[in-house]
């Protein structure tokens, strides 16, 4: 894994589509230049995954629409019952 996956990571989603989904890692890459805060790329990823689902659950993710599947969802058939888009936890 690269060494700066952290802050290419936080880039990424600094740009996105979505200006509030981006706001939310501005803040992060704020903490890390001013108070010199450290996150790691699993943290990263779970801020990006539970922003990206509250805002789908509350109707705030306005993307453009496509034919993508989101890089959040779950897309492979669950072992448990067969259904697609089972999170695994």
């Amino acid at each position: 894994m690269p060494h700066d996956i952290s802050d290419w990571l936080i880039n990424a989603f600094c740009n996105t589509s979505v200006d509030e989904f981006n706001s939310t890692f501005r803040t992060i890459k704020d903490k890390i230049l001013i108070e010199n805060q450290k996150y790691n790329p699993e943290d990263i990823l779970r801020i990006a995954e539970l922003s990206y689902t509250k805002m789908m659950g509350n109707g705030l993710w306005n993307a453009p629409l496509t034919t993508q599947d989101s890089s959040f969802v779950v897309t492979t058939t669950c072992w448990n019952y067969g259904g697609k888009r089972h999170k695994e936890d």
